[in-house]
């Protein structure tokens, strides 16, 4: 998370892995076929921020409402990865552009 931030809202970034509990995710399956994604360091889910269902639309942390925008299908490719689609939106989680580089600091 943003700063290793923990507050509803948070953005999410990419980092390098440092092995931290801000880094770390767990899954509880919901039931019917969706997952609530729960970082280790928040206790707060993984969800699509302001109900967006634009492409671009920002994912943040949020505390559990038991809300669509919260719930994740977990999809395997068939070649060992998984794509990650919002309940709410429709849309797969993705890296902005395909950005690479750790987000920067002086935001």
């Amino acid at each position: 998370m943003e700063g290793g931030g923990t507050a509803n809202n948070t953005n999410v970034l990419q980092w390098p892995w440092l092995n931290k509990a801000n880094q770390k995710w767990t899954f509880t399956h919901t039931g019917d076929g969706y997952y609530k994604i729960k970082g280790v360091a928040s206790g707060k889910l993984l969800e699509v921020a302001g109900l967006s269902r634009a492409d671009g639309g920002n994912v943040a942390i949020w505390a559990d409402a038991n809300a669509p925008q919260q719930h994740w299908a977990v999809t395997p490719t068939g070649d060992g990865h998984y794509f990650l689609i919002n309940r709410y939106s429709g849309l797969c989680l993705a890296v902005d552009e395909g950005v690479i580089e750790p987000f920067p600091t002086s935001r």
